[in-house]
Formats: C-alpha cells, structure tokens, sequence
C-alpha cells in the first residue's frame, strides 16, 4: 500500500526501513537532519528558525521518541516521521 510521506512523495509504505538515531555517527545524524530540515524549509510562520536550532529541536524530539527517521530505499532518501505516523505505516505493513 502507497502511502504520502512528505508533500512530494508516495512510496510503498513495506519499502521503508527505520533507522534507529543512537546507531548513527553524530556527523551521519547532523547531515540527515541538515538535508530533511533544508528540504522542508526553516520558515515556521512569524520567527524564522535557523538550520542550527532545527537541527536541536529536531535531535530532542528524536531522543523523546516523538519521531523518527526512516529511509525509503525506491528514492533513496530519508524522512523524519512522527511517532504517530510510523504506528500507522507499521500497521500498513502487517
């Protein structure tokens, strides 16, 4: 089953791997981050955050388990999904 995991994709939701953060080499991590983060944009309405304190934001959720990065091996590149969001894809593949 297809399934939208950004605003510009559909991918095959058993085609996913998640990776587990705590697995990656901090530079690995910092450079996922970077591209998920510049992909998406850093404009978040009245402030406008940096690349840097995304990065942060974006380490802390990962730590709290509030998302997690997946890889999607057809276009080769990763995703940063809510917890919610990886419950429902894990379903799609069962």
């Amino acid at each position: 089953m297809e399934k939208h995991i950004d605003n510009e994709s559909t991918s095959s939701a058993g085609s996913l791997i998640q990776i587990p953060f705590n697995q990656l080499s901090p530079t690995a991590l910092d450079s996922i981050l970077e591209e998920f983060i510049t992909r998406e944009g850093t404009n978040y309405g009245f402030y406008e955050y940096s690349v840097t304190e995304q990065m942060s934001k974006a380490k802390a959720m990962l730590e709290k388990g509030k998302v997690s990065i997946v890889f999607d091996p057809v276009l080769e590149r990763c995703h940063i999904i809510d917890a919610r969001q990886l419950a429902e894809l894990k379903l799609l593949t069962e």
